[in-house]
């Protein structure tokens, strides 16, 4: 899917493309957001407020959130996104499947993540 379109944001619907230090996220026209790269064995959601779940033998590919975003940001090791509403989710690949080192980001009404 990302192979037909590598270099032309536009042309996927991209309105954003975040880079972090092993992986990318963009965000399509329609708030959702698809991540590709590398994420170690185990994959972890968070959303605010609530604690990690993970999901192990992702097969490698990095799994993208589900639901509707108006921003996504990828870090090193981790990305998050702010859902419409305001909520912030993240999500990060692991090695371990440890949700309890993975922290809930803050809860809160945001606009923006970097």
């Amino acid at each position: 899917m990302l192979g037909e379109c590598a270099g032309v944001e536009e042309a996927c619907g991209f309105e954003t493309v975040s880079w972090g230090s092993n992986h990318g996220c963009a965000l399509r026209e329609g708030g959702e957001v698809v991540c590709w790269g590398w994420s170690g064995s185990v994959f972890c959601f968070v959303e605010a407020g609530e604690s990690a779940v993970c999901v192990e033998d992702s097969g490698g590919a990095v799994l993208s959130p589900v639901g509707e975003f108006v921003a996504v940001d990828a870090g090193p090791g981790y990305s998050c996104g702010v859902r419409v509403g305001g909520a912030l989710s993240c999500w990060r690949g692991r090695w371990e499947a440890s949700a309890s080192a993975f922290s809930s980001p803050p809860v809160g009404v945001f606009t923006a993540v970097s």
